[in-house]
């Protein structure tokens, strides 16, 4: 395993730190979330098609942090 520096690692995309640096990973799946949601609202899709879009594609972001972020 490579030595730890300041930034810390990454370990299943969660950066780590000694703990968890919480507060950096919450903004950085707030970002992401809210980017592909603005995409899927600026596309052309329809009212359905933007339901699915959001739920296969924007909440899979924030699914995969729940149980590891508080």
């Amino acid at each position: 395993m490579k030595e730890i520096d300041d930034t810390g690692y990454k370990n299943l995309g969660i950066l780590e730190y000694d703990k968890m640096k919480e507060k950096k990973m919450k903004d950085v799946f707030a970002t992401d979330y809210k980017w592909r949601i603005k995409l899927v609202l600026k596309s052309k899709l329809n009212g359905k098609n933007k339901i699915l879009a959001i739920n296969t594609g924007a909440v899979v972001v924030l699914r995969y942090s729940f149980g590891v972020l508080d």
